[in-house]
């Protein structure tokens, strides 16, 4: 069955983070990021985020981290992002 998405995904040009699930980010500078498809959120502090996706877990790290906006599908993060890292 998954073959079969796949194959019906890449004919019609669909996004595959809608089909699969996937995180979708949108990082604005080292500035703020925009996650959607998030999991929820497994710690927040000033210097560390984590975002389960389904793909595994999203770090952010760096200064004054902030969430600004969040809703079921999408999460927001501002601050002076350092690093940016994916856990499987």
């Amino acid at each position: 069955m998954p073959r079969i998405k796949k194959t019906i995904t890449e004919a019609l040009s669909l996004p595959k983070e809608v089909m699969f699930g996937l995180p979708y980010l949108t990082l604005t500078g080292k500035e703020e990021i925009l996650i959607e498809n998030h999991k929820g959120i497994i710690w927040a502090d000033c210097s560390l985020m984590k975002i389960k996706s389904s793909c595994g877990i999203i770090n952010i790290t760096g200064k004054c981290l902030s969430i600004r906006e969040i809703s079921p599908g999408s999460i927001r993060v501002s601050g002076n992002i350092e690093k940016l890292e994916f856990l499987i």
